[in-house]
């Protein structure tokens, strides 16, 4: 190799049989190349061709270890150097690999290829000095790079740069930074204070009074480190570390000083305390209680104020009782105004009468607030319908009219995506707060099929709760059902079929589906399922559609519609082999693609309905059975397939045991919840012993279970994972029987 050539080997390496993100490899030589261009145009677009291409958001790739020698010689050539720094180190960062290499082959490339950057340290930019010690760290070899990195630590003058160097050291021996405890001091700058009080506290140093005034040093300054560069550590990053050693009301202690209780505090200091209250919630329910009373007299109409209301929001119903006069107040500004429409639209999750009348009044200015109120959140505790209000009804009849009239000429058109996809969307929750409302709302139906042809689901399941079916209605109906894809005429002869028992239109739609394909395949074979009456008429197309030779590429809609399909068919009398075989296929798919989850859970659900035909298919559920995602589905579908071993008691703890397993592992409350439902529809006996052990310590844990949840607030979702989890515990106490539904 040729030190004095960064390209030196470029050439013999066969990219062709390499792949990154978008395929094969065969344009990183020329990307690298063009690094060296004397067209900053050029070099620019080959940094974020090889950024996209190499660690496409946080993911490397089979090419990745071999590009990575040419970007540290370049970057040890002065060549785009802080950013091939960058580049390198969040290769190294990367946790995972999409090609079949082991993961830490590109860290590994990285380590190996440092050795010339590490001069970089003590370089006259105060950036590249930073960019090295945090690429450095990204390899975790601190037998390599720590004593290099401690000894520049020693002589940087930088602080913002020491900053970096010491979350650098933390990351590569945890033990050297046992030895900076003086950095605590109050003589040193605040930022680094901070810094020195997150990696000490990490390291498991005991939490007091000098430590606590090092935490908070910087809000006196109002300056933490650079927040825009990836080696600084926020003011949220260090309240995440006090929780995680020392605990809740430690962390809530830090946050309530940069909140203000403890005196005046300057605007960004409270944003900051805000930002990291609202990570709290995201991750303690005893936070959630112990914020409340903090952020509740933040709330108003200023932008700390708004912010708290937007935490406030996120902990959901239970900070209702503390906030809602505050929020009341911002949302009763009149007009055009985004923080009065979140806050109406808080008011309507947690369930306040008042928000009725403020919707009303302005209508057409609150979008937010019309999603919230035609989209109650679910799985929430006591979770009612929305009232009826002769003022928003009148206001959503109107609005309405407006929707259907011709467009007034010179009319301003939405501009941001936000406005755009409202307006999309803006019959749809009009009509669904009609939905709401059902025979109530009957007086609306004329308004509502003036948006029947733009409109037509939304529309169709309102005049379905409505129940009127005059010769008018069912007339626009069945003109409604003759033409436009399949969705919307499967939708409106739906809604006919409802009114009026009457199946031609839907059997004319579905036949017309099942000669398509994907999703308006699936779709179609879904409802032929529901024709038993015209099974005759409906298992040839069903069996033609299955029999259709695959395209070149499989596709995730290709593969559910033939799931769709095989379960119709299964539906309407035919055997069991076509859909044990479709099923099967989607199982092995699931093992060797990256696969849509809810399509595998739909090949699954497929399969329980086929009970012991379905025996066949028990290796590849008990396969399953171990991913968190498809545990539940497969626990029901094992029982139903091969009953004498999974349903028996024997069985039926097993599957307790792996369901649990499951719950614990999975943050994703779309996921748990059905875990839950699945372990509820088994027997007491089966919920007990170290199943019911392990139930109780997740139902009475701090930690949030859900870190991601279905709607707005994971908080909320988490409380009602929580209650549905206390529920199952005390149905299977002996001593408290279930109540009589």
């Amino acid at each position: 190799m040729r030190v004095d050539d960064p390209f030196d080997g470029l050439d013999s390496v066969r990219w062709s049989a390499l792949t990154h993100a978008y395929g094969p490899a065969t344009d990183t030589p020329e990307l690298l190349r063009q690094l060296a261009s004397d067209d900053p145009g050029r070099a620019h677009k080959a940094v974020a061709g090889l950024w996209g291409s190499l660690c496409h958001q946080g993911s490397v790739y089979l090419a990745t270890p071999f590009a990575v020698p040419f970007l540290a010689r370049l970057a040890a050539a002065g060549v785009r150097t802080t950013g091939l720094l960058a580049l390198l180190g969040s290769i190294a960062e990367s946790r995972g690999t999409r090609a079949s290499d082991p993961a830490d082959a590109a860290r590994r490339a990285v380590a190996d290829a440092c050795g010339p950057l590490v001069p970089l340290l003590a370089a006259d930019d105060p950036e590249v000095r930073s960019t090295t010690g945090w690429m450095l760290a990204q390899t975790r070899r601190g037998d390599l790079f720590a004593a290099a990195v401690a000894e520049r630590w020693e002589h940087e003058p930088d602080t913002d740069v020491r900053c970096g160097l010491l979350r650098a050291l933390h990351q590569l021996d945890p033990e050297l930074v046992g030895g900076f405890a003086s950095v605590v001091g109050a003589e040193q700058p605040p930022e680094l204070r901070m810094v020195a009080a997150y990696v000490l506290t990490a390291t498991g140093a005991p939490w007091d009074a000098a430590m606590f005034a090092a935490a908070t040093a910087w809000m006196t300054h109002e300056r933490e480190a650079r927040r825009d560069l990836p080696w600084n550590t926020r003011f949220q990053d260090l309240v995440e570390v006090v929780f995680r050693q020392h605990g809740v009301d430690t962390a809530v202690s830090v946050v309530a000083h940069a909140l203000g209780t403890d005196g005046p505090v300057p605007e960004s200091v409270r944003l900051r305390g805000i930002d990291a209250a609202q990570d709290l919630v995201g991750r303690s329910r005893h936070a959630s209680v112990l914020l409340v009373p903090l952020l509740a007299p933040l709330a108003g109409p200023d932008k700390v104020g708004v912010r708290a209301l937007e935490v406030l929001r996120l902990i959901g119903p239970a900070a209702a009782a503390a906030a809602t006069d505050a929020v009341l107040a911002v949302a009763d500004r009149p007009g055009a105004d985004q923080d009065a429409d979140i806050a109406l639209a808080t008011l309507f999750e947690w369930r306040v009468p008042a928000a009725l009348d403020l919707l009303a009044r302005d209508l057409p200015d609150r979008p937010r607030a019309l999603e919230a109120a035609a989209n109650p959140l679910p799985n929430r505790p006591n979770r009612t319908r929305l009232p009826f209000h002769a003022g928003l009804f009148a206001a959503v009849r109107s609005r309405l009219r407006d929707l259907a009239a011709p467009s007034a000429s010179g009319a301003s058109r939405p501009t941001s995506l936000r406005d755009r996809t409202h307006a999309l969307n803006e019959p749809v929750y009009l009509c669904n707060v009609l939905s709401a409302w059902g025979h109530e709302a009957a007086d609306a139906v004329p308004d509502v099929l003036a948006v029947l042809d733009f409109s037509p689901f939304a529309a169709s399941r309102t005049l379905a709760t409505s129940g009127v079916a005059t010769p008018e209605v069912v007339e626009a109906l069945r003109h409604a059902a003759q033409d436009g894809g399949f969705s919307k005429r499967e939708a409106v002869s739906l809604t006919l079929r409802g009114l009026t028992g009457d199946e031609a239109s839907l059997l004319a739609a579905v036949e017309t589906g099942l000669a398509g394909t994907g999703h308006e395949l699936a779709a179609a074979a879904h409802a032929a399922a529901q024709l038993t009456e015209h099974s005759e008429r409906l298992v040839p197309l069903l069996s033609e559609a299955l029999a259709r030779p695959a395209g070149p590429t499989r596709t995730t809609p290709d593969t559910e519609a033939r799931i769709h399909v095989a379960h119709a068919l299964w539906s309407l009398g035919a055997g069991p082999e076509a859909a044990v075989e479709v099923y099967a296929d989607a199982f092995t798919w699931a093992d060797s693609a990256i696969p849509s989850t809810w399509t595998v859970i739909a090949a699954i659900r497929a399969a329980a309905e086929l009970g012991t035909a379905g025996a066949p298919l028990v290796p590849a559920l008990t396969r399953l059975l171990e991913v968190p995602e498809y545990c539940s589905s497969a626990a029901d579908a094992l029982r139903a397939v091969r009953p004498a071993e999974f349903d028996t008691e024997a069985g039926q703890r097993d599957l307790a045991a792996k369901l649990v397993a499951a719950l614990a592992a999975s943050t994703q409350f779309m996921y748990q919840r059905p875990v839950v439902d699945a372990l509820a529809a088994l027997e007491p006996a089966a919920i007990s012993g170290d199943v019911r052990l392990a139930l109780e310590d997740l139902a009475a844990r701090d930690e949030r279970l859900v870190r991601h949840g279905t709607g707005l607030s994971p908080a909320g979702d988490d409380e009602a994972l929580r209650r549905r989890i206390e529920d199952l515990l005390t149905r299977d106490r002996p001593e408290h029987p279930p109540e009589a539904s």
